[in-house]
């Protein structure tokens, strides 16, 4: 039997619109409840085949595993921030948090990247007591926006602890500036990456996205409509978060999920948790997968009840458990399963290196003995070579190779996929 021929998006919306404008039609609306009335919208309007098309499976196969570098290239912000957490912060500890806090009151619109870069640059020219000055005059501000209501002793008060706080704050700024003279090639590479940093324009700092990829809400709503023409017997809830109904949940745990497909429950709950969908532009892998696991054993154990709540739905629902929900991630981003991994592969594995390389280097005495400084590239962006010790490349192969090795036992057992845009239609 040959299947019906779907109508057009705008011929299926005209003349839903129409049934819907019949008198039984609104009779039989009023009569349904808004779960059913969702599930009703969710049918006519998730048939259509352009959604599940935009994506189509990929071969979770890595032919070729990836192998750990000798050295990596990093750009300025990124280098910044590894000599600034091992030079500045993790010396200064509390005292450089309060230096952060209160430079981001006095520069609301700028990134942790962007503070370190205006800080680094002040301490080079000279201008650390203008910057604790400003610093003052900006926690000034703020108390006298409180206003005429403010009583007279609260703000005498507030007033004290300002002063006491810039004369801390210029302590600081003297110690991150000693800080910086003790490393003989440390200091000067971190306030030319600052000065680097502070001039060039925003877009410049910025990655340049692959060909085609999609980010953000956009992506998450085609995974939703590809979920939904997935499983279309199934509500899909997007944007969920799981509700503590006991103890409250550890921070570290993933606990928002992108959507989730629900079959229908007939003992009394919201529905029967089928799937879990990632939409992820195509480097998160190895950093999410493992959050997820532990999401799913922690929470999502056959047997469990979940409390779960949508963020444009303020009632939260009540799903049950009854076996291992499947994981679903479908990618932004046109490429093979096993280009995706080795980009994911190198998001995660070039910070950490760079991170313990810098950390070595400061132990011994300069954490600039690291870096080498290398000719601009071809976007006029400031970049260094690190090299990396065999140990702990090694350490970091292994810890990938445990990686594969879960990912290979989940793909065996049926317990995953993974979907992105045909290689022939990026934009889709």
């Amino acid at each position: 039997m040959s299947r019906p021929r779907l109508l057009p998006l705008a011929a299926l919306a005209a003349s839903t619109v129409a049934l819907l404008a019949m008198p039984m039609s609104r009779r039989l609306l009023r009569a349904l409840s808004p779960v059913r009335f969702r599930s009703l919208v969710i049918a006519l309007t998730s048939s259509h085949p352009a959604a599940a098309a935009r994506f189509v499976e990929l071969s979770p196969v890595l032919r070729h595993p990836v192998q750990m570098p000798a050295s990596g290239v990093y750009h300025a912000s990124d280098a910044l921030g590894a000599l600034w957490k091992w030079m500045v912060a993790a010396p200064l500890g509390e005292r450089e948090a309060k230096l952060m806090a209160a430079c981001k009151r006095h520069w609301p619109g700028l990134d942790r990247d962007c503070i370190k870069a205006e800080i680094g640059v002040c301490i080079a020219d000279g201008r650390a007591a203008a910057l604790a000055d400003a610093l003052h005059a900006t926690a000034l501000a703020r108390i006298d926006k409180l206003g005429p209501r403010l009583p007279s002793h609260r703000r005498q008060v507030l007033t004290a602890e300002a002063a006491e706080a810039s004369r801390e704050l210029q302590s600081t700024l003297a110690a991150v500036r000693a800080r910086c003279a003790e490393h003989p090639t440390g200091g000067p590479l971190l306030f030319a990456l600052a000065s680097h940093i502070r001039a060039a324009p925003p877009e410049l700092l910025r990655e340049p996205s692959p060909a085609g990829q999609r980010r953000g809400a956009e992506h998450e709503q085609e995974a939703c409509s590809w979920a939904r023409g997935r499983w279309p017997r199934c509500e899909v809830l997007a944007n969920c978060a799981v509700v503590a109904s006991g103890a409250p949940l550890p921070p570290s745990l993933k606990a928002e999920f992108d959507a989730l497909a629900i079959e229908p429950a007939a003992d009394g709950a919201d529905g029967v948790l089928a799937a879990v969908v990632e939409a992820k532009a195509g480097a998160e892998l190895y950093k999410d997968l493992p959050k997820m696991l532990d999401a799913r054993e922690a929470l999502m154990r056959p047997g469990a009840t979940l409390l779960v709540r949508q963020r444009s739905h303020p009632t939260a629902r009540r799903l049950l458990v009854r076996s291992k929900p499947r994981i679903e991630y479908v990618f932004g981003c046109a490429g093979s399963f096993e280009s995706i991994a080795a980009r994911s592969v190198a998001k995660l594995v070039a910070p950490t290196l760079l991170d313990r390389e810098v950390e070595a280097a400061a132990a011994a005495g300069d954490a600039g003995a690291a870096c080498a400084r290398l000719p601009d590239d071809q976007r006029g962006r400031m970049v260094c070579r690190v090299g990396f010790a065999p140990e702990r490349a090694a350490a970091m192969q292994a810890r990938v190779r445990a990686f594969e090795a879960t990912l290979e036992a989940l793909v065996a057992r049926g317990e995953i996929g993974f979907w992105g845009p045909p290689l022939d239609k990026p934009d889709g």
